[in-house]
């Protein structure tokens, strides 16, 4: 269970577009929200977001702003995470016990533009964590590229990003490499559809599929593999991996959420605001 928790240590981007799934593209609406997953998703957007994110009584927080700088978007913003006593459960989702859990990471990142369709990115994340007693500390680092092709007013984005490369250090017990993660894949942004289908390293497949409806509203489903994983083996285990979102737009802001079944965990639900300098 710790392990399972482990994942979502640096968090996910809150913005339905990408259906709490992470990707290797930028949102559909801009990418700001792309500061917290991938770098190379920040194409000359100015803007502000906050995020939360909850679920099994771990609650994560986000904020941050990125700003063009010539060629290049800077991004920069803090993180957070916190829980309260926590029941403590092995694989057979036995109690053995209680724990707690916290953690900070300032984050930092640019973005350079190559071309006008072509996108390089890196990020940085140094953090501090502790789990009831144990304190660790480390930094990580994510890159990425996104290539665009235009077809007419439609677009085909490919995609490849390297997450959370690093080390976590706990003094005077052990140095290990944290969880890094490869996602490669393909995008499909159209007027009012956005799909992307990506394949990560050691997570598995993810897709999403983003529908604005109005200049007001938009709506997006996806899949993701990794939350299939939290499973209770009852029917209701086929909504494992399903994410539903929402999202409201007015002038430059945008307010979001999104909500998934996660197993033996609970619901997750995510929500964020995004304002947009022009």
């Amino acid at each position: 269970m710790l392990y399972l928790f482990s994942v979502f240590t640096l968090f996910e981007p809150v913005s339905p577009r990408i259906v709490g799934m992470g990707t290797a593209f930028t949102t559909a609406s801009g990418g700001v929200t792309s500061l917290f997953w991938n770098p190379a998703g920040m194409m000359g957007d100015k803007g502000v977001v906050a995020s939360g994110f909850s679920f099994c009584g771990i609650n994560w927080f986000e904020g941050g702003y990125s700003f063009p700088a010539g060629r290049l978007t800077v991004g920069i913003g803090v993180k957070g995470m916190f829980s309260g006593e926590m029941d403590a459960l092995n694989e057979d989702a036995d109690m053995e016990g209680k724990f707690s859990w916290t953690s900070f990471a300032p984050v930092g990142g640019f973005s350079w533009m190559i071309d006008p369709d072509f996108y390089v990115g890196v990020g940085l994340k140094p953090f501090y964590e502790k789990v009831s007693n144990f304190t660790s500390y480390g930094i990580s680092m994510d890159a990425g590229m996104i290539r665009i092709f235009p077809l007419g007013e439609k677009e085909v984005f490919l995609g490849l990003l390297l997450k959370d490369m690093g080390y976590r250090i706990k003094p005077f017990v052990e140095e290990k490499e944290y969880h890094y993660e490869i996602r490669a894949g393909l995008g499909y942004l159209a007027e009012k559809l956005f799909f992307s289908l990506e394949y990560s390293y050691p997570y598995g497949v993810a897709a999403g599929l983003s529908w604005r409806v109005s200049s007001l509203l938009a709506f997006s489903f996806g899949y993701n593999h990794l939350y299939k994983e939290t499973g209770t083996g009852s029917g209701m285990d086929i909504f494992n991996g399903i994410t539903m979102g929402m999202e409201f737009l007015k002038d430059n802001y945008s307010l979001e959420f999104s909500f998934n079944p996660m197993g033996v965990l609970g619901p997750a639900v995510r929500g964020g605001v995004v304002y947009m300098l022009r």
